[in-house]
């Protein structure tokens, strides 16, 4: 049987580089926007190294009801994006890609579109940038059959599985932080299905910041933003193929 490898994530905004990592190294890779949105959470924040301290971006979210997926959620007002904007001109005049990034949020983050939608629009395009070839999927236009509805603790393991038959895949790539998919339980009914598990670990190498007139103090786990404006494309595209990553297989 041909082994064919996909990954599973929620769409988080601007995420860091691990996240394009772990869809480089995967033939097929399922955004999962039917996940549940969750308030102070990647869903619609970040970090970005502004002189050597963490500066927080953020989206404001509309007022919900206590629990919505991110297909759900929306954009509260136009002023964060612009403020957003303004911090990008200011701190990386000399990007590029500043423009296009600008653009694309203006027209990703309207009223019109969700927040899942909005992530996900955005994560392609920084796929495209940055030369990353892996078909891409998403959950809320797949029918997942949940196999054993009745038993919530067994519904995360049958997203996933019912997604990987859905993409005709039998390798589960996982960030290495989902541990509950490494034990027994889950094990063994990834393997009931005929699908292998591996975990996925990254350790961010440090990046330059060639469009930077001074150098600053190196901050690991940024938005991916940190890297690609503060470099031309070529750089970050040349860094991004360089990286290696540590996938383990278990049985």
């Amino acid at each position: 049987m041909l082994v064919k490898n996909f990954s599973l994530m929620q769409p988080t905004f601007f995420p860091w580089i691990g996240y394009f990592l772990l869809i480089k190294e995967t033939q097929k890779f399922c955004f999962f926007d039917t996940a549940q949105f969750s308030r102070f959470s990647w869903h619609h924040r970040n970090r970005l190294n502004i002189n050597g301290k963490e500066l927080l971006i953020s989206l404001p979210i509309k007022h919900l009801k206590k629990t919505c997926s991110l297909k759900e959620a929306s954009i509260a007002e136009d002023r964060s994006i612009n403020k957003l904007i303004k911090t990008l001109n200011q701190n990386f005049p000399k990007s590029n890609l500043k423009a296009d990034i600008c653009e694309l949020i203006k027209n990703s983050y309207s009223k019109d579109k969700n927040l899942g939608d909005a992530n996900v629009e955005l994560i392609k395009h920084i796929c495209e940038i940055l030369y990353i070839e892996t078909k891409l999927f998403k959950s809320s236009e797949i029918d997942i059959t949940l196999g054993n509805e009745n038993n919530p603790e067994l519904k995360k393991f049958y997203q996933i599985i019912s997604i990987g038959k859905y993409l005709k895949a039998n390798y589960y790539l996982s960030p290495s932080s989902a541990d509950y998919l490494f034990q027994e339980k889950g094990k063994n009914l990834f393997k009931k299905n005929n699908i292998q598990i591996n975990s996925f670990e990254y350790f961010p190498d440090q990046y330059e910041k060639k469009l930077k007139n001074k150098s600053e103090v190196f901050l690991p786990y940024m938005s991916i933003l940190d890297l690609i404006l503060n470099n031309s494309i070529e750089y970050s595209r040349d860094f991004i193929n360089s990286q290696r990553v540590n996938i383990n297989k278990y049985e």
